[in-house]
Parts: C-alpha cells; structure tokens; sequence
C-alpha cells in the first residue's frame, strides 16, 4: 500500500505564500482549486510553456512587483494609437502598452530609461495540453523602450520616448504557439510599428512664439511599420503637435495636432490647415490684406482686383 501526500499553498506560513504563489504558478506547479501544489503531473516542458497560457503569464509578470524598487523600478502604462504612436495620454481605440524598466539613470540635466515592453490580450479557453486546466490562449506583444526625460540643451528641454516591438507570440487553443521576429517579419498591426516621439519645449516654463502665435511645447511623432495593403507608400505615418496653441483664429489655446504623412498615403499634409497657420503667423500688412487675398490664400479678406486662385491653377496644371 501506498500513501499519497497532497501539499497545499496554503500549509505555508501567509508571508511566504505570497510572494511564492505566482512563482509557482508560473512555473506550472499549481494545480487543483489554485492552491495545490501539483508535482507528479509537472515537467520542464510544462514550465517552459507558461508564454501560452495568459494567467500564467500573468503570475509571471506580477513577481516584478513583489522586487524592490531600488533593484528593479516600476512599471508603467504608456498607450499605442490607431495609428501606432505611443504616448503617456490615453485616446479612443488605443492599447494598452506596459512599459518595465531594467535600467535607469538619472542626472542634473538628463534621466534615462531603459527596458521591455509588453502588450497582451486574452483569447480563447486551451482546450489540450498541459495548460488545459482553465487557462487562456493569447497574443503577446514583446519589445525594447529607451526613454530620455529633461534632456536640457542650451534654452530648451529635449524629450524622447521610443519604442521598438520585436516578438509576436500568439498561442490557440490547441496549446500550440506561432512567433513573428517583426524586425524582419511584415506586421500592418499598429501594435507592430516602431513608435518615436520627440518633444521640445522651452526652459524655465516658457512658450515658443512666432509673430501672434504661440505654443508650450513641439512634439513629433513617427510611426514606422513593415507591410501593408501598399508597401511601395510604406506604413509611415507623422504627426506635428503643438501643445496649448494659441493664435489670431484661436484665442483660446488648444492642442494642435497636423498630419505630414499617412500609412498606406505617403506625405500627404493638410495644407489648408499648414496655409492656415502660416496666414496666422504673418502680421498685418499690404501683403496679408491684399496680396493673399489677391493669389486666392486667404478667403478670409475680399482682394481689391479679381481673384487669380494660384493654387487652383497649379493643381490643374498638367
């Protein structure tokens, strides 16, 4: 006759069940209610298939919480657009991207960061294999971040946040698991773009200003991907922001956003929108008040003789 002995989490002391508990479950060793330890049915392959399973990924990553600061900061959530931009505000239809340093450095005039990326979205129930026990297939985004703050460089303040995503993952059902390399491998998802974006703004808590107009910061933002319905236009996308713009048709300050290139479009700006702000930018004088008007680039003034429409002319031109 043989006795078994079943080992539960909970037989441990409650300051060492805490910390414990993810480790083992990422490792595959819980089994039962969530709080058995199970080690006749565990194996390395078992362990080594916890990139399948969301929850235990899940395990996995919460023991970065449970480190010392001072050993391994933080994490924190950045989010990526429609269109593949990552920045530190939230907008509609954007992702969650977690952003976990490794290493840091921080001086009088710069800060430094540096780690990995992740982004992952629960799929469906694993239906065999050694994650059949309740837990979900997914897709896992995985990449590197440098992130530089407080860069100061004579009278300006110079930020950068990038972020390369490298690995693709994505697990099924049937406890199987697919890897895209996208540093060499075509991936239209916006998930899958290289995202820089580059912020100066004055010292001291100043403005930019150019004539009547006049903004706190200038932000450029680049999303470069691989593939896509055209590869020949390339999937890059640019946007020019600047933040609290203020101007002669915009008392009130407002965040400017301006499109210089498109995914799938190539550069194509809005240059009613760039005319717009250039008209703002010059004062009054013969020029603005009648020869603009003249040349069909202002609609806003009545010109002194018939109107000519350059731009009409030249976008007829053959």
């Amino acid at each position: 006759m043989s006795a078994s002995v079943s080992i539960s989490v909970d037989d441990f002391a409650e300051d060492i069940k805490g910390p414990i508990l993810p480790i083992l479950d990422a490792l595959g060793l819980i089994g039962g209610n969530g709080d058995d330890l199970e080690l006749a049915g565990w194996s390395f392959e078992k362990a080594v298939s916890f990139i399948k399973s969301y929850e235990r990924t899940s395990s996995l990553l919460s023991i970065l919480d449970l480190l010392d600061p001072e050993v391994i900061p933080p994490s924190f959530t950045m989010y990526r657009d429609t269109d593949g931009h990552v920045t530190p505000q939230p907008s509609p239809s954007a992702k969650q991207e977690i952003w976990q340093p490794f290493f840091n450095s921080k001086g009088v005039n710069h800060q430094v960061d540096i780690g990995v990326t992740h982004h992952r979205e629960m799929k469906d129930l694993i239906t065999t294999g050694p994650n059949n026990i309740g837990d979900h297939s997914q897709i896992i985004y995985l990449g590197l971040f440098a992130k530089l703050s407080e860069i100061i460089i004579n009278d300006f303040k110079l930020s950068a946040d990038i972020s390369l995503p490298v690995l693709r993952s994505e697990s099924t059902p049937a406890d199987v698991i697919n890897h895209s390399f996208l540093l060499f491998q075509d991936d239209p998802e916006p998930m899958a773009k290289t995202s820089i974006q580059l912020k100066i703004e004055p010292t001291g808590g100043g403005q930019f200003e150019v004539g009547a107009m006049s903004c706190d910061s200038i932000i450029l933002r680049l999303a470069i991907g691989r593939g896509g319905p055209d590869a020949a236009l390339g999937e890059l996308d640019v946007e020019l922001n600047l933040e609290n713009f203020s101007g002669p048709s915009a008392s009130v300050p407002q965040n400017l956003s301006i499109n210089i290139a498109e995914a799938g479009q190539g550069f194509n700006p809005d240059f009613d929108q760039l005319l717009n702000i250039l008209l703002n930018a010059i004062p009054s004088s013969p020029i603005s008040n009648h020869l603009l008007p003249i040349l069909g680039l202002d609609s806003s003034k009545s010109p002194s003789v018939p109107e000519i429409g350059i731009i009409s002319l030249l976008m007829n031109m053959n």
